[in-house]
């Protein structure tokens, strides 16, 4: 589905299609909430960000960013066009992911 509300069986199993989706995400979308919001524009990026889900570079403490020569190679095997929009939605989401893995991380969870 592209944008507007997604349920979460749905939007699990599109997740499959991509390579599957992190154990936190499919916990939290298995919890009470039923819907999320993906705003049409953000779509892309999302399945993106999904495909690319591989490509991070671990250090001693977890993961450190993304491999952008590993991204840039996904996407050219993958036919995607690489735009600015796409790849500042992509560190967007690689930031937001960074400060998750963190607070988790300093949580013990």
């Amino acid at each position: 589905m592209r944008g507007g509300k997604v349920k979460n069986d749905e939007a699990l199993a599109d997740l499959d299609v991509w390579g599957g989706a992190p154990p936190e995400m499919v916990e939290a979308m298995t919890e009470e909430s039923v819907e999320f919001e993906i705003e049409p524009d953000n779509w892309e990026t999302v399945l993106l960000f999904m495909r690319v889900q591989t490509q991070w570079r671990h250090g001693f403490a977890g993961p450190t960013g993304l491999d952008y020569v590993g991204v840039e190679a996904c996407m050219r095997m993958a036919g995607i066009k690489r735009t600015d929009e796409l790849f500042d939605g992509l560190q967007v989401m690689e930031f937001a992911a960074l400060q998750a893995i963190g607070e988790r991380n300093k949580n013990g969870s």
